[in-house]
């Protein structure tokens, strides 16, 4: 529906004035409206059906005060609005007593006002937060967060935008789980390197919904003990992590842990240096 404002030139007509539109395309009407006796401007509304012709058509306005009629020939313009458009969403990994935030770009196909945006087919235990996206913008960022004892759970989330009455909407993929991926226990957890040497140990990992980079590094090792950061690249379950003794290092045993910054809620592994 779209409204057109019409100026009237009363002359010396006092009373109401009717105005109405004929010759209208098919499948679109708009209401006859009446102007007060008091004003010289009115609204008047024309309505399409879904299966309306788009195109530019000629109609005529028709005023008519007492038993006089004039017209003004204007021209329609017919145009489908398309709903907005919710751009491909990137999937979420959440944990349990956890909350993670997805980005939401939306095209407005020409829609002016503020965008809401709502979520349907959340699992028990997860809520997302209210997001209205300002009608100078396109973008936003939708933030879920899952209560301490949700179960893990993969779902697939409607996400909905909306813009004067039109509604867009999207898949969200969500993997509730408490470890998106887990560090394994080393086959060897204890490493026996001389001074001037160094190894390299084999580090595997169990991935679940993370695909992407895992890195991993080694805290708490000796005096003149060394590990550079290992990442393991996206899709693979394994990488060697290379530890070096310099001259200087003196006998001793520490027990080291084998970290992921990647995720801080995966479990830390023992390794053993002597």
């Amino acid at each position: 529906q779209s409204t057109a404002l019409v100026e009237i030139d009363r002359g010396e007509t006092k009373g109401p004035i009717r105005l109405t539109a004929t010759g209208l395309p098919a499948s679109v009407s708009a209401a006859e409206v009446e102007l007060p006796a008091d004003q010289k401007s009115v609204e008047i509304a024309f309505t399409a059906a879904a299966d309306a012709e788009e195109g530019e058509f000629p109609v005529r306005l028709v005023a008519t005060a007492a038993e006089r009629s004039v017209e003004q020939s204007v021209t329609l313009v017919v145009k489908k609005v398309l709903p907005p458009n919710l751009l491909p969403l990137a999937a979420v990994s959440l944990q349990p007593g956890d909350r993670a935030a997805t980005a939401i770009s939306v095209e407005r196909n020409g829609l002016e006002g503020p965008l809401e945006v709502r979520v349907e087919g959340l699992p028990a235990g997860v809520t997302a937060a209210a997001l209205t996206i300002p009608a100078d913008q396109s973008s936003g960022q939708l933030e879920l967060s899952a209560a301490a004892d949700a179960a893990e759970t993969k779902a697939s989330l409607r996400v909905l935008a909306t813009i004067s009455g039109r509604t867009g909407e999207s898949t969200l993929q969500l993997h509730l789980e408490k470890y998106p991926f887990r560090l394994l226990p080393l086959m060897n957890p204890v490493v026996w390197i001389e001074p001037e040497q160094s190894q390299e140990i084999e580090v595997k990992v169990q991935r679940r919904s993370h695909q992407g980079p895992i890195e991993v590094r080694v805290e708490n090792l000796p005096d003149s003990v060394t590990a550079a950061p290992l990442t393991i690249p996206p899709g693979q379950s394994s990488g060697m992590l290379s530890i070096a003794v310099a001259a200087e290092a003196k006998d001793r045993v520490r027990s080291a842990r084998l970290v992921s910054p990647t995720d801080a809620a995966t479990l830390p592994q023992t390794l053993i240096v002597r």
